[in-house]
């Protein structure tokens, strides 16, 4: 074990779990062995506190979170600090972002232990295969372990819906648990629990709603539309993402009929392997002429609202309809 930590990066669950693991390793949570700074920061008192011995225990333990000190130019009583650092001192860095160019950043390199934890969604499709199954094993466990059960189908749409993002997977399954804990142990997670307590964003909502519209299920796409609407999203904004999708569309069935993997079309179009799934799988009954029919429609349809020839919402459903 160091007795210098940084914890780091953009995926909050995994941060979390190890500022938790080093904090219980320790075991001075709560005691006067234990100091946690953030926001402005006095370093002079950190300083001070780093070389004052533990009260009747082995280790005092400095948790610094949001320091920004590993974004921003050299910090000496930081550095001396750290240098003249005694055995019994434990400090804990926990940041969103650190620079591995920067002076702090190699010093705790150097001496001590780095922790870096990015969210799979932020990295490309080569880096993550892994770590994708390890995360559906992970939920697959907390399922197991809550006394549910859950089916491959089901548990896909969870990890495609949050990006992979354990933090939000977390939270989603909890409800899930809490949702089904009066039909007891053993219980199955369906497609209909999912739909009616898991959180979704407009962005998923459109998704569904193109989804509905390219498999020819006009009345959920039209449902789906309301929903947004009641939530006040504007139909323009609905149009744009529509065109988005169906260009995206576009440029798959271009890129499928030039024969390349999906390593490849997913690096060419820089769209996650999870999302080029769907889009094939939606995609499957649509042609590429129908595809740029659609396209043209979104565009003669967007100039038509311009102009004020016709009513924004009524654009969509024709959009939707058609």
């Amino acid at each position: 074990m160091s007795n210098i930590y940084l914890i780091t990066g953009d995926e909050q669950f995994l941060k979390k779990r190890k500022r938790d693991e080093l904090l219980n390793y320790y075991g001075v949570r709560g005691s006067v062995n234990f100091n946690s700074f953030s926001g402005e920061i006095d370093y002079d008192e950190v300083s001070a506190l780093s070389s004052t011995m533990p009260f009747f225990a082995e280790h005092r333990v400095i948790l610094i979170d949001g320091s920004r000190l590993f974004k921003l130019s050299q910090n000496n009583t930081v550095i001396d600090m750290l240098e003249n650092l005694p055995p019994s001192t434990v400090i804990i860095f926990y940041e969103d972002e650190a620079d591995t160019t920067n002076s702090l950043y190699k010093l705790v390199k150097k001496k001590g232990e780095i922790f870096s934890f990015k969210k799979v969604a932020g990295r490309k499709w080569a880096e993550t295969k892994e770590d994708k199954a390890e995360i559906k094993k992970w939920m697959l466990k907390r399922f197991k372990e809550a006394g549910r059960k859950i089916n491959s189908a089901n548990i896909e749409k969870l990890l495609v819906s949050y990006e992979y993002n354990m933090e939000r997977l977390d939270n989603e399954a909890e409800k899930l648990v809490m949702y089904t804990y009066d039909r007891g142990k053993g219980t199955e997670i369906t497609d209909t629990d999912i739909q009616e307590i898991c959180s979704k964003n407009v962005t998923d909502q459109v998704f569904d709603m193109f989804a509905a519209k390219l498999t020819g299920n006009i009345g959920k796409a039209l449902r789906i539309y309301e929903d947004l609407l009641s939530i006040r999203v504007k139909p323009m904004t609905v149009l744009y993402m529509l065109a988005k999708q169906f260009n995206e569309v576009y440029i798959l069935k271009e890129l499928q009929n030039q024969y390349l993997s999906d390593a490849q079309i997913a690096a060419k179009m820089n769209i996650k392997d999870w999302k080029l799934r769907n889009l094939k799988q939606q995609s499957s009954r649509i042609s590429i002429n129908e595809v740029r029919r659609y396209l043209e429609l979104c565009v003669s349809t967007e100039g038509k609202i311009k102009q004020g020839d016709m009513i924004e919402r009524i654009g969509v459903e024709i959009v939707l309809c058609s």
